[in-house]
Order: structure tokens, then C-alpha cells, then sequence
């Protein structure tokens, strides 16, 4: 008489719910799949009611135990493959539509499942077609049920987080019913028979969990929900595992009970129900526990949120694009690389000042938000723990932000959201304000961690363009540097010569060929400051361009520049060759290289000895040699020192000179060689490309 009670009150529960979803109207998609389903309930509770009664036989009763799995399973397959269209979304949730990606999944789950479960439910029928049992069940009707619990499983787990709300329920009371018949199933394999009372409690259980299937039909107008598939494998099933776990737990723990005696049988009962009361308990009331638990089950068992291969690939382009300094600057982009991944409208991006403070750099939305100081309190709280500051929950739970203190613009403003600090390894280049999206969504560990990820990849790209802009002021300082180092070097030159004509002065001053020397000198002396002049004042890019320069002009005004200079250079006589040579160079400067190389040999030679300049063609370059009979260069100085800046032999000189030679030929496409060894004298060595043979080539440099 129980199981006729508890029968008979399930196929009446089940037969109230078809008819409220008939009187609704079920829409379209699943919802007609349920209403069948609630039918093939009340359907089997009437049956297996008569069967207790001994009306209906056992071929009845085998139909209706394979309908009843396979009406379940057609039900979540419609709501894997139907996806989204109405869904009334839990608060602050409203429907998405499905990426169309994963529509060939769906084809595929649409074609599969539902064929199994027919197949299944027509071998179970056939099977116990002779039996006289009004309660067989076999290993085909646990692989039914066990079928059931992997749809469950799978239409729960695929569901946007946002509107799990609306079928967790359904899924409850499927699960629920189902794990019943699959225990019921596992001991039946494991003893041979169905325990009789346990068997009469399925009509009770049913009963029961009728009300949960109402209340997600009431939550669904057409029961079409938002599908989010796995990306790798379509169909793995943790239900799978977890039933085949469940079904070899019990066997053993039956195996083991009978090996004890039957003495042990109430001790193993008892100490389990009191371990799972226990356990129930003690993660009921920890909510650290349940927070843990949560954590783990979604990233082990649940599919992710997001597609982080295309997320990671979208952020890296975007970052990765040229920076033009407007709407598509760094700072901006990086700022909208962040936005997206938690669809928020706008943002402010404040990066490290070298002062220290904290500057907008990027900002998308209404209002101005003002600079972080560099001592406020929130960078500091920022270095040290480098937490994600969710505003929200910062205002409801302070003490979860033990010692944050806002900006009181932050802290009122009723759009700020989200604070994301941003590392390069251990140092914060940047904090990132994301507004509050219109749709409200929940920050969990996935958000944090995808967040997190995308921060150390944004500060990365970030710390770079500082970096850069660190190095393009040094290379302005040093290019600065540099001008001013060889500007101080030309009057010094300058100087020398004037001061060697002066001290040669009182000897020779009415030797009329030392004063045409004389006023070579001067004339040299005041078009050269008036260039250097011309340079400062920014005409320094005219002495850069290039036109054919007769070599022998060049080397004439050189050594005629200095003239009054002791010993006095001279320049051999140029073969024709040599003589007609022209060479792409700027003027200027090539005088000027011949005339440091020219002076620093007079300088290092005695009064009474001799220099002298000499040129030839060879091959394709022009060679002009600049020699001397001085105390000449060790071959350490040459080899490490002669041509760095800074390295002279002269206690007082810059060292410049000779750099500034080599680096100029080099320009030129040619170099600057030496010979020398002390006390052998120096011979420069000024090789550069004739103008006639290359001139198309460095017309274009």
C-alpha cells in the first residue's frame, strides 16, 4: 500500500504540472520537450501504481521505465541545441546571444544523445519483455539513468553562469530522481534484486521534486537558454565518472560490509551517516570552505567564461598596433584592452610620473578624474598587496580591504567599478579605474585571474614606451653632449691657432709671407666660428648635406688654414689624377676633419721637424695621407684608445678630434686608417669613395 501511495502522488503531482504548462502554452523549443516529459511522469507514476495494485502488467512497466529516461534526456538535449532566444534573466542578467561557433557542437550533441537514449530505452524494452518482475532493472536501465545525469550535468555546467538560476532547479530535480534510480540500479547489480522498500520510496522522491521542475518552468517562458559549450571537447562528462565512482564505491562498501558480518553492517551505517552529517555541516557553516569548494569545482569540472586563446590573441594585436600619439595611443588602447574583457564603457589609466605621481594617461567616459598623488595612500596599499579593489564590495565589506583608504573622488563616484593595479615584475607602472558595465556581472576568480594576466601583459607594453622615452632623452642629452663636446674642441682649435700665430708673431712679423699666413689664419679663424655659430643656432642639418668637393680644394684650404702653424705643413704635389678627384661630402666638415688631422700632427711634432699631406687615387677611393716625423703612438693607445672619444696623447687636449675624423669618413662610406710606432712618427690615413663612382649611392643616403 506505500508504494501504491507514493506511486499514485506522483503521477498526480506530475499530471498538476502538464497541466499548468498546457494552460501557460509551452512557446516553442524545449518547453514542448517538458510538457511530454511531465506527461511520461504522470504516465509512469499511474503504471508502476497499477503494477503495485496488480492491474497493469509487466510489459507496461517496462515501457514506461525506458520513456521516462528518454523523455528526460530529449529535454536536455533540446535545451544543449535549441541556445538562446527569451529567457527572463535573473536580476541584472539579461540573455546573450550564443557565439555561432558553437553551433556545430550542438548539431552534433542534437544527433547523438537522443539517438542513444532510443536506442537504450527500445534494447531495455525488448530485454524485459518476458520478465514477470514489475520492478527488473538491469545494467541497460542504469545506463539510461546514468545518460540522464550526464545531460544534467552538461546542460548545468555549459550554461551562462548568469542564467544558471533559471534551470538549476529543473536540473535538481532531474539529478535528484535520477540518482535514486541509479543507487537503486548499482544495488540491484551488486545483490541481484531491488530492495523492496527502497523501491516502493521512488514514487515519494518523484513526488517531491515535481515542485522544483514548476518553479524553473515558471522562471522560463520557452525554456530557450544561453549555451556556452566547451571549446575543446564538446562532450567530456564529469557526471559520467562521477556515477561509474558512485557505482564502484557502493560495490565495495557492500563487499567489504559482507566480509565483516553482518555485525559490522549497522557500525559502517552508522559511522557514515555521521561522517556526511559532519562534513554537511562543517562546509555549511564555512563559508571559506564553500568559497574553496566553489573555486575548485569551477575550475576542474566547469568550462570557462572566456576563450582566452582569442582573447589573448586580440589583446596582444591591439596592444602590438602603432602608436600614432592620438586615439590610437598606448595608453588609450591599453586602456580599451582591459575594458573589453569585462565589457565596461569607460575607464581612466593613470601611469607613473618620473616624479612620482601617478598621471592620467587614457580616459574614456564623462567627468575628469584628477592625478594620484604619489603619497596617497591607495598606491601604497596597491605595492603591497596587489589585489583587484572591487568598489562594490570594498563599500559592503571594508574589512575585507584591511587599511584601504580611497580618494574620496574614487569613493563616491558611483560609476568607478574596478581598480586593477599594473606590474612590470615587483614595481606598479600603472592603475587602471574600469567603470561599471550596464550589464552587472560578478567578479570571480576567473575575472580576477584573466585581469591579473592581462595587467602584467598591458605593463609590460607600458614600461617599454617608458623606456623608450627614457632612452630618446638620453639620446637628445648625448646628441647634445656630443655637439657641445665637439664644439668646445673646435675653439680650442681655433685658439691654438691663434695662439701659435701670436707667439710666432714677435719673430716674424714683418716676414710679409707670415703675414699673408697671418691673415689666411684669421680669415680661416672667423669663417670657422661663424659656422659653428650657424650650427648653434640650428643650421647645424645644412652641414649635412652632401655635394662633390674637388679633393684638392679641400686639401689646399686645410693646410693654407694652417700656415702659421710650426712646423709648417705642406701638401705634396697632387698627380692628375688626384688633382681632378671630387668626393660627395659637405665642404665644410671635410676641411675640417683634413684640418684636426693636419694640426694634431704639427702639434705632436717638433718645431724643427716636418709634416706634410699627400694624396692619390686608388681604385675607386680617394686616399689622402697626413703624415709626420713626431714622437709617434704605442700600439696599445691605437689599439684601445685612439679612436674613442675622450682618449688623448696631450695632457690638456678633448680627445675628440680623431673620433670625430673616423666617425665622419665612416659617414662617407670610407674609414681612417694609422701607421705608427713611438718615436717613428704617425701617418693618418683618410680613405674615402670618389664622388664619379658612387655618387648615385650616397646622392640617396
Amino acid at each position: 500500500m506505500v508504494g501504491l501511495a507514493g506511486y499514485a502522488l506522483a503521477a498526480a503531482a506530475w499530471l498538476g504540472l502538464a497541466a499548468l504548462l498546457g494552460a501557460r502554452g509551452t512557446g516553442r523549443g524545449a518547453g514542448r520537450w517538458l510538457l511530454a516529459a511531465a506527461l511520461v511522469e504522470a504516465v509512469w507514476g499511474a503504471v508502476l501504481a497499477g503494477a503495485v495494485a496488480g492491474v497493469t502488467g509487466p510489459i507496461a512497466v517496462s515501457i514506461v521505465e525506458a520513456a521516462r529516461p528518454l523523455a528526460w534526456t530529449l529535454v536536455m538535449v533540446a535545451l544543449l541545441r535549441d541556445g538562446v532566444t527569451a529567457v527572463r534573466p535573473g536580476p541584472g542578467a539579461p540573455p546573450r546571444e550564443v557565439d555561432a561557433d558553437v553551433a556545430p557542437p550542438r548539431r552534433t550533441i542534437g544527433r547523438s544523445l537522443p539517438a542513444i537514449a532510443v536506442g537504450l530505452a527500445l534494447v531495455s524494452v525488448a530485454a524485459d519483455a518476458g520478465s514477470a518482475s514489475a520492478h527488473r532493472h538491469d545494467a541497460l536501465d542504469l545506463l539510461a539513468a546514468v545518460l540522464v545525469l550526464v545531460c544534467v550535468e552538461q546542460l548545468y555546467r555549459n550554461t551562462d553562469p548568469a542564467h544558471r538560476w533559471a534551470i538549476k532547479d529543473l536540473c535538481l530535480a532531474v539529478g535528484a530522481a535520477t540518482a535514486l534510480d541509479v543507487l537503486i540500479g548499482a544495488d540491484a547489480l551488486r545483490t541481484g534484486r531491488v530492495d523492496d522498500g527502497v523501491w516502493a520510496a521512488r514514487g515519494f522522491a518523484h513526488a517531491l521534486v515535481a515542485p522544483l521542475a514548476a518553479v524553473s518552468a515558471a522562471r522560463n517562458r520557452e525554456w530557450r537558454l544561453p549555451i556556452k559549450l566547451s571549446r575543446e571537447v564538446v562532450f567530456h562528462s564529469a557526471a559520467l565518472i562521477g556515477s561509474l565512482a558512485l557505482v564502484l564505491a557502493s560495490v565495495a562498501l557492500g563487499w567489504a560490509v559482507r566480509l565483516a558480518g553482518p555485525d559490522w553492517g549497522r557500525v559502517v551505517q552508522a559511522v557514515l551517516l555521521f561522517a556526511a552529517a559532519t562534513a554537511a555541516l562543517t562546509l555549511v557553516g564555512s563559508r571559506g570552505l564553500r568559497a574553496r569548494a566553489r573555486v575548485a569545482l569551477a575550475k576542474n569540472f566547469f568550462s570557462f567564461r572566456y576563450d582566452y586563446r582569442s582573447e589573448w590573441l586580440r589583446l596582444t594585436r591591439l596592444l602590438a598596433l602603432p602608436d600614432d600619439g592620438g586615439s590610437g595611443a598606448l595608453g588609450v588602447r591599453s586602456l580599451r584592452a582591459l575594458r573589453d574583457l569585462v565589457d565596461s564603457p569607460g575607464g581612466t589609466l593613470w601611469v607613473a610620473a618620473p616624479h612620482g605621481d601617478f598621471v592620467r594617461d587614457a580616459h574614456v567616459g564623462d567627468g575628469d578624474r584628477p592625478a594620484l598623488h604619489a603619497d596617497e595612500p591607495l598606491l601604497g596599499w596597491l605595492r603591497s598587496r596587489g589585489w583587484i579593489v572591487e568598489l562594490d564590495e570594498w563599500r559592503r565589506e571594508p574589512m575585507r580591504y584591511d587599511g584601504l583608504v580611497l580618494p574620496s573622488a574614487l569613493a563616491g563616484d558611483p560609476r568607478a567599478w574596478l581598480v586593477l593595479p599594473l606590474f612590470q615584475q615587483d614595481e606598479l607602472v600603472a592603475v587602471a579605474l574600469l567603470d561599471r558595465p550596464a550589464v552587472p556581472s560578478a567578479v570571480d576568480w576567473e575575472v580576477r585571474d584573466l585581469l591579473k594576466a592581462a595587467g602584467r601583459q598591458v605593463a609590460g607594453f607600458l614600461a617599454l614606451r617608458a623606456a623608450g622615452e627614457r632612452l630618446e632623452r638620453a639620446g637628445r642629452f648625448e646628441s647634445f653632449n656630443r655637439m657641445s663636446a665637439f664644439v668646445v674642441h673646435d675653439l680650442k682649435t681655433l685658439v691654438a691657432q691663434l695662439s701659435l700665430m701670436l707667439g710666432n708673431a714677435a719673430r716674424h712679423r714683418a716676414d710679409p709671407e707670415f703675414q699673408r699666413d697671418m691673415l689666411a689664419t684669421v680669415e680661416h679663424v672667423v669663417g670657422r666660428m661663424q659656422s659653428l655659430m650657424d650650427e648653434l643656432g640650428g643650421g647645424a642639418g645644412a652641414s649635412r648635406q652632401r655635394v662633390p668637393v674637388p679633393l684638392a680644394t679641400a686639401l689646399h684650404a686645410a693646410v693654407r688654414a694652417r700656415a702659421a702653424l710650426r712646423p709648417r705643413p705642406e701638401l705634396e704635389p697632387l698627380d692628375a689624377a688626384a688633382g681632378s678627384a671630387t668626393v660627395l661630402a659637405d665642404p665644410r666638415r671635410l676641411e675640417r676633419i683634413v684640418g684636426h688631422l693636419v694640426q694634431n700632427a704639427c702639434e705632436a711634432t717638433r718645431p724643427d721637424g716636418r709634416v706634410w699631406v699627400r694624396a692619390r687615387i686608388d681604385g675607386d677611393e680617394a686616399v689622402v695621407e697626413i703624415a709626420d716625423t713626431g714622437s709617434g703612438m704605442s700600439p696599445e693607445f691605437v689599439e684601445r684608445r685612439l679612436f674613442r672619444p675622450f682618449a688623448s696623447t696631450k695632457g690638456r687636449g678633448l680627445g675628440l678630434g680623431t673620433f670625430e675624423c673616423s666617425e665622419y669618413l665612416r659617414e662617407l662610406g670610407g674609414r681612417l686608417e694609422v701607421r705608427t710606432a713611438p718615436g717613428s712618427g704617425t701617418t693618418f690615413i683618410a680613405r674615402m669613395p670618389c664622388a664619379t663612382e658612387r655618387a648615385p649611392a650616397l646622392q640617396g643616403a
